[in-house]
């Protein structure tokens, strides 16, 4: 197969954009100065794509927009150009266009996720074909529930840990504004925004995550040695959400579902289930590949009150410097807005 699929987590922001760009076409970039093998390699190239758009039971799809990128770049010069149309299309479409070397197909519809695929192919030798045929390209397009209205907190926090290991964590993300109204306002909207941040006063409100470590009963981080690291390092990383409710707690998406992916919760887990949130706390151990933990990702359903939401959480990270050791972490938290809604479909990704 000479194509593959893309994420499309985000691309729902760019449909406003692209329903404008319906029946239209543009070209841009500048005008490339090839020699005379650029100049057979392009002209040779191409793509001849015809296939089927359906949703997610096979139904064909009418009314699509399809909008096809097409790209080109000298080796000699580094200049590209780039072609951009879009048409609409009744359940099958064909695309047909040579001299160009990279198309990227994306597929809109009104209730839909959006759907993206790239096709490319290598430079070849001399004189040989690298034409792009393809026939039966299959594109379903899953179904959007109702898209819920919900707060966007994004957070970062980061702890310095002194050569003498003061004691530290930090709150992160305060919570509590979520019990002050049954149908909270674009005020407290707002407020939740303003102190999303670390509290720097300390943890007063009654509701709130924690960045912290693994501590040991005395209440001392526990700390390892890693290769390569002049200084200990903490053994973990903790999220923790503090809450004297017993129904409040997490779900760690990443144990129900090993292949979890972005895509996957933008798409699939956009209900929050009633039950199951046992977790106070998600441990991130940092082993000897401690350095790649920013590569990371971590997918949590939460319910704080009668308020459900899910949250990505990465970009762990310990760094060792000559006077101080910082732990950081990035969590992007959606809450839905109505009490007691489950539905967590989002218009901003994951």
């Amino acid at each position: 197969m000479k194509y593959k699929t893309v994420s499309t987590i985000a691309a729902i922001l760019c449909l406003g954009l692209t329903a404008g760009l319906l029946g239209s076409s543009c070209k841009t970039g500048t005008a490339l100065l090839m020699n005379a093998d650029d100049n057979l390699r392009i002209s040779s190239s191409g793509f001849d794509l015809r296939g089927t758009v359906t949703d997610e039971d096979g139904n064909p799809l009418d009314g699509v927009k399809m909008e096809m990128a097409f790209s080109r770049v000298n080796t000699a010069s580094f200049r590209s150009e780039n072609l951009h149309e879009t048409e609409t299309v009744d359940s099958a479409f064909h695309v047909q266009r040579k001299g160009w070397t990279e198309l990227q197909l994306t597929f809109w519809k009104d209730g839909y996720f959006p759907e993206r695929l790239a096709f490319d192919s290598p430079w070849l030798e001399k004189g040989k074909k690298r034409y792009v045929e393809e026939d039966g390209v299959q594109v379903r397009m899953v179904k959007m529930g109702p898209i819920a209205k919900l707060y966007r907190t994004r957070t970062s926090d980061s702890i310095r840990l002194k050569y003498d290991f003061k004691q530290e964590s930090g709150a992160i993300c305060d919570l509590s504004m979520l019990q002050a109204s049954e149908e909270l306002d674009r005020r407290q909207y707002e407020n939740i925004e303003a102190t999303a941040f670390k509290l720097e006063s300390g943890p007063e409100a009654t509701k709130y995550l924690e960045l912290d470590f693994r501590r040991n009963e005395n209440g001392e981080i526990v700390f390892v040695s890693l290769p390569g690291v002049l200084a200990p390092c903490p053994a973990e990383l903790i999220v923790r959400l503090h809450s004297d409710d017993p129904g409040d707690g997490m779900i760690l998406l990443n144990e129900l579902d090993p292949d979890i992916t972005e895509d996957k919760v933008y798409k699939k887990y956009n209900t929050a289930p009633e039950t199951g949130y046992d977790r106070k706390e998600i441990a991130f151990a940092l082993t000897d590949q401690w350095h790649e933990l920013d590569k990371s990702t971590n997918f949590v359903y939460l319910k704080c009150g009668n308020h459900y939401g899910k949250a990505r959480i990465r970009n762990l990270n310990i760094e060792i410097h000559r006077t101080f050791e910082s732990a950081k972490a990035f969590i992007a938290l959606h809450i839905n807005r109505v009490p007691g809604d489950r539905n967590l479909t989002s218009q901003f990704g994951f």
